[in-house]
């Protein structure tokens, strides 16, 4: 675990990268600690990421929308003020953005699979029909809260 000191982010200073997608570009403003990386990333209109993702992370809409694409192909659209997490390994995802959108994405060692605090029966979500979002949404809080509860402190966070 990384000690970060109390600090803020004035974003403007940090520097910008331009990745070119399959179609349209995104600019990356990147801050990097030891087994932690926090990204403001911007996509422009008709973006289309070039790879398949199988990275975890924590990705929070701040404006405009976007469709995280899954390789078995379902789809979930987030906009502004919408958030998903998911953990290394367990989705194979790429964006898309007809109109543009501006995110943070947040991502580092803490999303890695520990087999002794997240064992592989939990990797999978049951089969649900596409209409029944909400139900996997809400799923996935449950499994996110039961765990955070469960393994706060060997995760190090505080329970108080």
């Amino acid at each position: 675990m990384i000690n970060i000191p109390f600090q803020t982010i004035d974003w403007s200073s940090v520097e910008k990268v331009i990745y070119p997608g399959e179609t349209g570009t995104a600019i990356w403003q990147t801050l990097q600690y030891n087994g932690l990386r926090i990204r403001r990333v911007e996509y422009s209109a008709n973006y289309l990421a070039d790879h398949w993702c199988q990275k975890g992370h924590i990705v929070h809409c701040l404006k405009g929308s976007f469709v995280s694409e899954l390789e078995n192909k379902s789809a979930i659209t987030l906009t502004e003020g919408m958030s998903y997490i998911v953990s290394d390994d367990l989705s194979s995802h790429r964006s898309i953005s007809k109109e543009g959108c501006q995110l943070l994405i947040i991502d580092g060692n803490f999303l890695k699979i520990n087999q002794a605090i997240f064992p592989e029966s939990l990797w999978t979500v049951p089969s649900l029909p596409v209409k029944s979002t909400s139900a996997i949404l809400k799923t996935c809080s449950e499994c996110t809260a039961t765990f955070l509860k469960t393994n706060a402190t060997s995760i190090g966070l505080s329970t108080g």
